[in-house]
Parts: C-alpha cells; sequence; structure tokens
C-alpha cells in the first residue's frame, strides 16, 4: 500500500452502488480469499476459459492480451477503437480470463465485487477485440450463463442466501452490479483528474482500482464476515507471473511440479486429494527454489509466452503514459 491516504468515495459517486438491493450488496462484499473460494474460482475460470474456445483452438476469453500483442503498436488502433466506445476522459485497462485466474489465485480480490468487475471487463474488452480481429460475439451468452450459475453456487453465497433467499446471481443481476461498479469506479477515478487523457489517467488505474476495491468490501456491514487474509509473502505481481507462466505448463510437467511441491515445499493435497496453488502458503526462503524449478520446468517458448502476456499487461496498464 502506498503512503498517501487514497481518495475515498463520497455520496454522490457512490450512489449507484448505494442504490442497489441490499443482498447485492451484501454479495459484492462476500471475502473470496479463503481457500474453497479461490479453489472454484480458479476451476470456474478454467472452464470459461475452455467453453471459449472456436474453431481456432484458441480460447478467446484467455487470449485477450495475446491478441493485442499481434499489433505492433501494442494496441494503438484497440485503444482509438475503445475511445470511440468509451466517455471521454475514461481509461481501459485490458484483461482476459487467464489475467483474472492469476489475481484470484494470488488472493489478489479483496471481494466478490471486485471479480465481477474484472470479469465484466474482461467481456467488454473482449468485444473490442472481437471487433479487431474479427472474433465471434456468439460465445459471449453461453459464457455468461456458465459464470452466473457457477459463480452464484460458490458456497461463500450461502452467507447472502441465508438473509436474502430469493437472491440469484443471474446474468440480469450481474450486469446491474457491475455496471453499479464500473460507473461508480469512474467517477472517483475521474475526479481531480478531469484535464487528464485516457492514457494519462492509466497510470493511475492500478493504484485507484486497489484503493476502491478495498472500500467496496466494506460497502455491506450486515455480514458477519471473517478477518481478512493478511497479504501475500510474495509480491503480488510475482505470484501473477508465476501463474501465468503455470497456465501453460502440459499435464506432464504440472505433475512433476506437483511432486516437488509436495516433497520439497511442504505443500498438502486438499480432501479430493488436488494441489492447490497458495504462493501466500509458501515461506519466502522456500519461495527462491519453487521459482527455481518452475523456471527449469518451463520451456524457453513457455517462457516467452507468459513474458509477453506480462509485458502487454503492464505495457497497457502502466506505459501509456
Amino acid at each position: 500500500v502506498s503512503g498517501h491516504t487514497p481518495h475515498s468515495m463520497d455520496a454522490s459517486e457512490n450512489q449507484p452502488l448505494r442504490d442497489l438491493p441490499e443482498a447485492y450488496r451484501a454479495f459484492i462484499t462476500l471475502s473470496i480469499t479463503d481457500i474453497v473460494s479461490i479453489f472454484t474460482i480458479s476451476k470456474i475460470i478454467q472452464e470459461l476459459s475452455a467453453e471459449s474456445i472456436v474453431e481456432r483452438g484458441d480460447s478467446s476469453l484467455g487470449q485477450v492480451l495475446k491478441y493485442l500483442s499481434y499489433q505492433a503498436d501494442l494496441g494503438a488502433e484497440y485503444f482509438k477503437l475503445v475511445s470511440k466506445e468509451y466517455p471521454p476522459n475514461v481509461p481501459v485497462t485490458a484483461y482476459d480470463v487467464l489475467y483474472v485466474r492469476a489475481k484470484a489465485m494470488c488472493r489478489g480480490y479483496t471481494c466478490m465485487g471486485a471479480l465481477v468487475y474484472d470479469i465484466f471487463l474482461v467481456f467488454s474488452h473482449y468485444k473490442y477485440v472481437s471487433a479487431l480481429f474479427k472474433l465471434s460475439l456468439d460465445i459471449l451468452p453461453r459464457i455468461v450463463n456458465l459464470f452466473c450459475k457457477s459463480l452464484g453456487s460458490l458456497p461463500v453465497v450461502s452467507q447472502v442466501l441465508s438473509l436474502y433467499p430469493l437472491f440469484e446471481f443471474s446474468p440480469e443481476v450481474f450486469k446491474e452490479i457491475a455496471s453499479s461498479i464500473d460507473v461508480a469506479f469512474l467517477a472517483q477515478l475521474r475526479k481531480g483528474r478531469e484535464h487528464k487523457t485516457n492514457l494519462e489517467l492509466l497510470a493511475d488505474y492500478l493504484e485507484s482500482r486497489d484503493a476502491f476495491d478495498a472500500e467496496l468490501a466494506t460497502l455491506e456491514p450486515s455480514l458477519n464476515r471473517s478477518v481478512r487474509f493478511a497479504g501475500p509473502i510474495v509480491p503480488i505481481e510475482h505470484q501473477q507471473a508465476l501463474i501465468m507462466l503455470l497456465q501453460e505448463f502440459t499435464e506432464e510437467q504440472v505433475n512433476e511440479l506437483e511432486d516437488f511441491l509436495l516433497d520439497t515445499a511442504g505443500l498438502e493435497l486438499d480432501g479430493n486429494k488436488d494441489l492447490i496453488l497458495d504462493f501466500s502458503a509458501i515461506p519466502v526462503d522456500k519461495m527462491h527454489m519453487v521459482c527455481e524449478q518452475i523456471l527449469k520446468i518451463s520451456t524457453q517458448d513457455q517462457q516467452k509466452i507468459s513474458a509477453h502476456r506480462v509485458h502487454v499487461l503492464k505495457t497497457l496498464v502502466l506505459g501509456m503514459k
């Protein structure tokens, strides 16, 4: 966390969120940093990615960053296209589902609302990328349905259902929640920065999002929530970079890494005999060995692809000064 106090939402910026039904606000503030939620969300996102595979065998929703990297000018055309769709003074960050999965696995989401907002951004950006690369939009309704059904069945959602038995995370509710979060966040981001261009605003984007997400988590105090996770030992960017690399691994490589983590790093299997990749549970001294092992198992090509994904993301989010 940086030294300055983040600008907090005032009543008018927060109004779209305050106007939401109580059940929606409770859903937004659910904590999803427990191991069961993280693992289930990771599986849901893998499923979304698999479901979005079209003729060419590419997982479209997992390729947004990759598509942008095909452009020599790293997305200038994309930004031009998107700026037509967005109101003035709104920066744009391109995410894809594999980025969201990496962030979730690193406990990067303070609350359910932050995850829902990122998935909403993934779907929006897929639409822009599809216009550039002539990709199919037919996959989206099915994927949105699948996402809502799966996320609405997460065990933590029972906390909301016990208070609001009629709550259902339908595609309509998803849209209403995500749009309200979008409006509130963009209002906060632009405040005091009215004269900046979209690209200049991007430089403030990530920090503003972190501060905003932390506030989002406190929107509805009625839920009895467990103590929040204090934060990972390994910096979140490093964890994300590692998980992006692991997403390129073959089954054999995954098995080799699992053996190493169980024998050497002291991680344990869960009840389903699955290994939950919780980097924050690995002490710093062992983490060094784990990183070395991951690099040793991975191929040059895999390292190139994942480094490129990280590079594209950083360039889009931080480099567009």
